[in-house]
């Protein structure tokens, strides 16, 4: 079961030293409750800013869906879907893999759907 109270946060923005985006590759835990901001041991493959993420609960896991590799918009889509399991908090390649270049990789949003059985 994943830690209640936490929101994962993959990648994203920074500022270098001097105030310029740089790409992260880091992921990190935060805390709403008390403001605290963790870094997790666990790396991404590769810095990127814009993916999207999506818990799915039957499988305890987020899916890291496409973004950017860099800080430029227009920079290169990343197409490799990954899966972070929550209770262990490692990451791994899924399979799954986005179309090369799709603007859906830059700048799409996940959201799932918990699939039911027909009555």
């Amino acid at each position: 079961m994943p830690t209640e109270g936490l929101i994962y946060l993959f990648g994203g923005i920074e500022e270098d030293g001097n105030g310029q985006p740089l790409p992260s590759a880091a992921i990190r835990t935060y805390r709403p409750a008390t403001g605290e901001v963790t870094t997790l041991a666990a790396n991404l493959p590769s810095a990127r800013a814009r993916a999207s993420a999506v818990y799915v609960a039957a499988l305890q896991q987020v899916f890291l869906v496409g973004g950017v590799a860099g800080s430029d918009p227009n920079g290169a889509s990343i197409t490799a879907v990954l899966t972070f399991d929550l209770a262990t908090h490692t990451l791994s390649a899924s399979g799954i893999n986005l179309p090369t270049n799709d603007p859906i990789n830059r700048w799409g949003t996940a959201y799932y759907i918990k699939e039911t059985s027909a009555a």
